[in-house]
């Protein structure tokens, strides 16, 4: 796929295949029957009780892939960080719904649990005190929160707010830029940190099929793939520190002169886990 192909996670593997890193995805759950995850499924936990390593819904599983799958020979993918384990903690309701206080339980069980990287694949337009401190209690635990903006239109023809958890200081906001370098529809002024390729291969919860995915959550996927690479390899780094290093490694643009993906660099694998000394000192976030 055009991502791999973009962002070469091979290169960084002889330095790091993300071991030691819990990410944790916060969405529908994730299939711990999915042969390319097998072994690297943490129970995790429903918002609402019980176990997540089951997933219906089937888009948890495919972030997951994208992360952490592991090699299945010539016909499978492989995730950015193959050697991660993945915690899943379902956020969604029967209907597929969340809302802020689904979000926020979401967020603070991850916590909980010692997630290295979180993983938030969906958002809400509404900003939430409940939902606020959530984050904040997981960067105060060294958790690096990645989460997808909001790609839902409002309707009216204008770009989508960023939405929530994205929106909050502490959180690497990332959207999603394709082939063409075209980026998603959140707007240059909206509080984009990072941008990502937005299309890819995901796995299926039960056997070896693959299917097309995209939209900002893949992008997100992506990048907390990378961070949990360099999460790996530069353990003494705080989840400040690793967010500073993915933006500032980051790329202006897909190259050719196109257009920088929503006024955000694009990540860059190999420059995120393998650069000596980014740009500037000190992180960007308080």
């Amino acid at each position: 796929p055009w991502a791999l192909r973009r962002l070469a996670p091979q290169a960084s593997w002889p330095l790091t295949r993300g071991a030691g890193v819990v990410v944790a995805v916060v969405d529908t759950g994730v299939s711990a029957a999915a042969p390319a995850l097998a072994g690297s499924v943490r129970a995790g936990a429903d918002v609402t009780g019980g176990r997540a390593d089951s997933d219906c819904a089937g888009r948890g599983t495919a972030l997951a892939g994208i992360v952490a799958a592991r090699p299945m020979g010539d016909a499978g993918l492989t995730g950015l960080a193959p050697d991660a384990e993945i915690l899943p903690v379902r956020v969604t309701d029967a209907n597929r719904r969340i809302s802020p206080a689904r979000l926020a339980a979401g967020i603070r069980l991850a916590t909980a649990a010692g997630a290295d990287v979180i993983l938030v694949a969906t958002g809400v337009t509404t900003d939430s005190g409940e939902l606020a401190r959530a984050v904040q209690a997981a960067a105060d635990r060294d958790a690096l929160v990645v989460a997808a903006v909001n790609d839902q239109g409002r309707g009216d023809g204008a770009d989508p707010p960023v939405g929530y958890p994205a929106g909050y200081p502490t959180v690497l906001a990332v959207n999603a830029v394709g082939v063409d370098g075209v980026p998603g529809p959140v707007g240059d002024d909206a509080g984009v940190d990072l941008a990502a390729p937005g299309v890819g291969l995901g796995i299926a919860p039960r056997g070896s099929g693959h299917y097309t995915v995209g939209g900002a959550a893949v992008a997100a996927a992506y990048v907390a793939g990378v961070a949990a690479l360099v999460r790996s390899y530069h353990p003494g780094l705080s989840q400040a520190e690793v967010r500073a290093r993915l933006e500032r490694t980051a790329l202006p643009s897909l190259g050719g002169g196109r257009e920088r993906a929503g006024g955000a660099g694009v990540l860059d694998a190999y420059a995120a886990v393998a650069t000596l000394d980014p740009r500037q000192a000190g992180p960007p976030v308080p």
